[in-house]
């Protein structure tokens, strides 16, 4: 194309021979640049309706669409926008070609520059009608790109709001979707929450004749007499730790009980000694009433826990990772104890009973 092509220049002795004006060079035709904008105006017509018909049908009744009327939509929205694939690949194909010619158009015009040139002998740099013909071959090839462009874009924009439309679908789905796999979480976890109250009061049930047969052997006296010699045992401990250096005659390296009695240092290391090893023992043996119910506590909440492993209980509740885990196992645990707490204030209620009426009788 531009190797046929000459232009009116100034002073500028041009060879006609294979060659013919630029004037007259009529291979792009105005009435032919928008050929591709009416090709794709009429793609865009044949789909927008049945399209613009699905969203605003869409729009109006989006929170009252069954899934199945939703995956409809989607389908049909679907199946628009495949029709629009062979179309795009061709103005594809167009616009490649479209900007090749442009890349030729300028070899073209710097191959004409440097063969007239050297015809001539004269720079073309300040010629205007070289500057005029590099205008007029450079805009018709660019006109040419941008409408295959245009075109191109009429259709992109078309698919771009139909995927738009697309999206908000699978938005509302999930949503949908969501929204349902919550409420089956929920109505999991109330059952699973149930079934583990259930073998909670089964097993503190089972517990009460239990409970009630130890309340029942539990030895008040012999407890009350150990809270007793645990605390003779501790203001002795007092006493031998109060001994003060003997004074007088014959009281060197002697010390003074309170009670007047004169031992001498080995001796009352001994006493410490022997004192501490029966505290230490009498406290090994000694449970509080309070300290009883702790152990029961755990023990039972460990084994209505074990039992809800076992069903497979745990595993529907507890998922996440480790810090959730934990806090979801914290949370079950605390539920649990308040059940075995209520089913065991009976049993604190006279275990505690028993020590006090020990307790007033001893102390008398």
């Amino acid at each position: 194309m531009i190797n046929n092509m000459v232009f009116a220049g100034e002073n500028v002795d041009v060879k006609q021979e294979g060659t013919k004006n630029f004037e007259n060079e009529k291979n792009v035709k105005p009435e032919q640049l928008s050929v591709e904008m009416q090709e794709a105006k009429k793609i865009v017509d044949a789909l927008k309706g049945t399209a613009e018909e699905m969203i605003q049908r869409l729009q109006n009744n989006e929170g009252s669409l069954s899934d199945d009327e939703l995956a409809q939509f989607e389908n049909g929205l679907n199946e628009i926008i495949s029709r629009l694939t062979v179309p795009l690949d061709k103005f594809a194909g167009k616009l490649n070609l479209a900007e090749t010619d442009q890349v030729r158009v300028e070899e073209g015009l710097t191959q004409l520059k440097k063969s007239r040139e050297a015809a001539t002998g004269v720079s073309l740099d300040k010629n205007e009608g070289w500057k005029a013909h590099v205008d007029r071959t450079r805009g018709m090839s660019e006109k040419k790109a941008n409408e295959v462009r245009a075109a191109q874009e009429i259709l992109k924009g078309f698919k771009s709001k139909l995927e738009s439309s697309v999206e908000n679908i699978g938005r509302r789905k999930k949503e949908k979707q969501d929204k349902k796999n919550d409420g089956i979480a929920k109505e999991s976890e109330i059952s699973t929450r149930k079934a583990i109250n259930d073998i909670s009061r089964s097993i503190m049930d089972r517990a009460k004749i239990d409970l009630e047969q130890q309340v029942g052997e539990f030895d008040a006296f012999k407890f009350v007499n150990l809270e007793g010699s645990i605390d003779k045992a501790r203001k002795k401990s007092e006493e031998l730790d109060a001994a003060a250096p003997a004074t007088g005659l014959f009281s060197k390296g002697k010390f003074v009980l309170p009670d007047g009695k004169k031992i001498t240092s080995d001796e009352l290391t001994k006493l410490k000694f022997e004192n501490k090893e029966e505290l230490d023992r009498q406290t090994r043996e000694y449970v509080s009433p309070e300290q009883m119910i702790v152990n029961k506590r755990k023990s039972y909440v460990d084994e209505i826990m074990r039992e809800a492993g076992k069903k497979g209980y745990l595993d529907k509740l507890v998922s996440g990772d480790r810090e959730k885990r934990e806090a979801k196992i914290f949370e079950i645990r605390n539920s649990i104890s308040e059940v075995v707490s209520s089913a065991l204030a009976e049993y604190e209620r006279r275990l505690s009973s028993k020590i006090g009426k020990k307790r007033d009788f001893i102390n008398g």
